[in-house]
């Protein structure tokens, strides 16, 4: 029996919150500390993804520290590869992809670099991304026009694990590790119809089966990951203090978007 897609047209709702373990060494790290020397973004990885995945990550990360901490000045990804050059950049951000981890020349290298530039250096390496879908729908048989059916609407979340490290290029070291989970959910308004399903006519002798596509709206791993980026800004030392006349609008409007809560971490 031949397949028949479907596509619907359904209210989006804003994604889930996200849980947040940090850990903060002895460093004696304060908000005026953060003003003074700066924080510059390295990069945003993702386990087993190929680097093309990499800018719109970024970009939100960095929308989101600049929403949420104004009082901070933030150098761009951009601006660090720059000054490390491409190659050295894209070699320093696949070896952290893969290992969790900078090297000991990687942490050299990236503090000569930016030494007129920031003192403070970010680091995220997504190490979960999972996709769920959840179909429902109803169900009817004709025996006078072959078969017939409704197809309910989807419902898909994008679950997310980052780790997101805070190196101090004065001391050399990580001062801040954190692991944050967060999640994007899109759920059909309540009390959504089934969509109608067009009638199928089996060929003689074919027997007819019920036949289901849920309708789905991915969440994009942006999306999943906003809240999780806002957890890590608002941890930093500091009162959080976003602009009173402006909004963060990285989400995809309609995605519920999933706060953060805290996890221990070994250092």
């Amino acid at each position: 029996m031949s397949t028949v897609l479907l596509y619907a047209l359904v209210a989006l709702i804003p994604g889930c919150a996200a849980e947040r373990q940090v850990v903060t060494a002895e460093s004696g790290l304060t908000a005026d500390m953060l003003r003074a020397d700066g924080i510059a973004l390295v990069g945003v990885t993702v386990v087993d993804e190929v680097e093309q995945i990499r800018p719109p990550l970024v970009e939100a990360m960095e929308r989101s520290l600049l929403y949420w901490r104004p009082d901070i000045a933030v150098t761009s990804a951009g601006r660090v590869r720059d000054q490390l050059g491409a190659p050295t950049y894209r070699r320093m951000l696949a070896g952290f992809q893969q290992s969790g981890m900078l090297t000991e020349s990687d942490r050299a290298e990236l503090s000569a670099a930016l030494q007129n530039v920031a003192r403070y250096l970010i680091l995220a390496r997504v190490e979960r991304d999972a996709i769920k879908v959840r179909g429902r729908g109803t169900f009817r048989s004709s025996s006078t026009s072959g078969t017939h059916g409704s197809i309910g609407v989807g419902v898909s979340s994008r679950n997310t694990k980052v780790r997101v490290l805070l190196y101090d290029t004065e001391v050399g070291r990580t001062i801040q590790s954190a692991v944050y989970t967060s999640s994007s959910d899109f759920v059909p308004p309540e009390g959504t119809p089934p969509l109608p399903r067009p009638s199928m006519i089996p060929r003689p002798g074919q027997q007819s089966e019920p036949h289901y596509e849920p309708a789905s709206h991915l969440p994009t791993l942006v999306d999943a990951l906003l809240e999780a980026f806002r957890a890590f800004a608002q941890d930093l030392p500091g009162p959080v203090l976003p602009p009173l006349d402006a909004a963060d609008s990285s989400a995809t409007p309609g995605f519920r978007v999933t706060p953060a809560t805290p996890e221990i971490l070994p250092r």
